[in-house]
């Protein structure tokens, strides 16, 4: 039975032996002999780790004189402090098992931070120290976008110096080194799950759901074969401290549901590290309406929303300082954690806190997202600058001068350059990233169904225009939008719907909206017919009366006003009766 630290009895008494027994003399002469009886001890038992002998063989290699001279390799782990033991372990875990995939410099250093401890100014130094010592390689390889560069880490360390090192990290950093730590904790605990897919891909550290649906597409059939990919079931859990994700794709949606029960049964640990699942995301699901926050926007601003498709804008914002600018964006993020359900907060990114590194300078805008804090960081623009010039390591260098905690962590960096003033509006600006974010998720989804039966579209038009209306509260009440804050009046809903025409053909029916002044759980739809009807206005007073409000009274044929009652784009959802 193994103590507590992961030895056996056999284990604790021979280091006792060599620790306290033996004279330092007596422990020359026969230290390359034991290391030699224990490293074959290993090679033989084939055993993926021990955690007392890998430390043990580690403690004995100083006094191994022979295998030190036969290797500069060994001798130079023998020699490592503890930050490059740290970004070693970083380099150890997070190489891959396929040949010709190798590991950006980047996720080591930030690895080494995060699940070490290390330093980020001393990770940064200790990766070429280690390549001096050619116990890792580093080398630049062709990356996106074209004519840039990425740094790559390669791990040079034979057999004998994997046992030592590894063993070091056990004795001098208190954790142990998984080998390919991604592929350990499928293959050790997830086994089952799987052997249910027809592919896996997995990453060390938090990907957001868009990242595993982007994993599921590199193996789905291309969405010009097949619109709706196979079942993908996305796994975020923690390895000891240590966040992972998966991904797995499946033939059918039955095979995903027998890993899914497996994941829930999941109770298991390896290298001293407990699996805990924190949650699941499945994929195809259904499409999000894409539009509802910009329809929002307008409920609690009076202010319209212009688009060509592509871009958002209000016309005249005025320009603010670039803090508040961010603030406002950062204000924003954590207003649409509580405003979204489950799935859009996949989406959007929302599972964590959200903030934003910013720097301007002259007509050029630098911002960086920030995942695990919900805070505006001012970046110093000439330093920015040079790190994007130098390409190397630039996540690791970005967090080192931001000066994130190890539970923080960069993401996405855009630079913006503007002819005049920078007039954008921060709210509408990130609503339309997030717009696009939306957009790209429902291309390959089924589309919502809308049921025309009066009773169930009553439920949806209903469900849709309240959350609608306390969204635009809310914004009114906590955020500044091109100039306006404050409570504005809630809407009701109205809604004509023209019932002329084939009752085969309820598509190609016209409707007229309205949202008066009133509660918003006040939504009513009339359907009119057999009714002359001039204008939109007519029709929409022959539903309600003469002298029914018509404050933004709308009109169109049904298949395009009720994706915009919805929040949704025209081609997101479908109607059926």
């Amino acid at each position: 039975m193994p103590y507590p630290d992961g030895t056996w009895f056999h284990e604790t008494r021979r280091a006792y032996l060599w620790g306290a027994v033996l004279t330092k003399p007596e422990r020359e002469q026969v230290g390359q002999s034991a290391y030699s009886r224990l490293l074959e001890q290993q090679r033989r038992a084939e055993a993926t780790y021990s955690a007392g002998l890998f430390r043990q063989i580690s403690a004995l290699a100083p006094y191994a004189h022979e295998s030190l001279a036969a290797s500069p390799t060994l001798a130079s782990v023998i020699g490592l402090d503890v930050d490059q033991l740290g970004v070693l372990a970083a380099v150890i875990e997070l190489t891959n098992v396929e040949s010709g995939s190798p590991t950006p410099a980047d996720q080591v250093v930030i690895h080494a931070h995060t699940a070490y401890g290390v330093d980020r100014a001393k990770a940064i130094y200790a990766l070429p120290a280690l390549q001096e010592l050619k116990i890792v390689d580093l080398k630049e390889i062709s990356s996106d976008p074209p004519d840039t560069t990425e740094s790559v880490t390669y791990l040079l360390l034979d057999y004998e110096s994997d046992i030592v090192a590894r063993g070091r990290i056990q004795a001098v950093l208190g954790k142990a080194a998984v080998p390919h730590l991604a592929d350990h904790v499928v293959r050790t605990h997830l086994e089952r799950v799987r052997l249910e897919s027809y592919a896996m891909i997995t990453q060390v550290g938090h990907a957001d759901a868009m990242q595993v649906i982007d994993n599921a597409n590199l193996v789905r059939a291309p969405a010009l074969f097949r619109r709706i990919g196979d079942p993908a079931l996305g796994i975020w859990l923690r390895y000891g401290d240590q966040p992972v994700t998966v991904v797995g794709v499946f033939n059918t949606t039955a095979d995903r549901a027998a890993a899914e029960r497996e994941i829930a049964d999941l109770s298991s640990s390896s290298f001293g590290r407990r699996v805990v699942v924190d949650r699941t995301f499945k994929d195809p699901t259904h499409t999000i309406p894409s539009l509802r926050f910009m329809r929002a926007v307008y409920f609690a601003t009076g202010l319209s929303v212009h688009s060509d498709h592509r871009e958002y804008w209000l016309d005249h914002p005025p320009p603010l300082p670039m803090l508040e600018f961010a603030q406002r964006q950062v204000d924003l993020l954590g207003l649409l954690r509580s405003e979204t359900d489950e799935l859009e907060r996949e989406v959007y990114g929302l599972t964590q806190l959200s903030g934003v590194a910013i720097a301007r300078q002259g007509k050029t805008e630098y911002r960086l997202d920030v995942q695990g804090t919900a805070h505006v960081y001012s970046m110093d623009f000439n330093k920015t600058t040079d790190i994007l010039a130098n390409r190397s390591l630039v996540s690791a260098r970005m967090e080192l001068a931001l000066g994130l905690t190890s539970t923080a962590s960069t993401k996405h960096l855009t630079t913006q350059t503007w002819q005049g003033e920078r007039t954008q509006d921060p709210v509408v600006e990130l609503l339309g990233t997030l717009r696009k974010q939306a957009e790209k998720f429902n291309t390959r989804q089924p589309r919502t169904v809308v049921r025309l039966e009066k009773d169930l579209l009553q439920a949806q038009l209903a469900e849709a225009h309240i959350r609608e209306q306390h969204l635009a509260r809310k914004l009114s009440e906590t955020i500044t939008i091109g100039g306006e804050r404050g409570i504005r009046p809630m809407r009701a809903l109205r809604l004509a719907i023209l019932t002329h025409g084939r009752r085969d053909r309820p598509t190609q029916r016209g409707a007229i909206c309205a949202w008066p002044e009133g509660d918003p759980d006040d939504v009513e739809i009339r359907y009119v017919s057999d009714v002359p009807h001039d204008t939109a206005e007519g029709a929409y007073k022959a539903a309600f009366g003469t002298d029914a409000d018509t404050t933004d009274l709308h009109g169109s044929m049904l298949p395009a006003v009720l994706p915009s009652l919805l929040g949704f784009a025209d081609n997101e959802i479908e109607l059926a009766d």
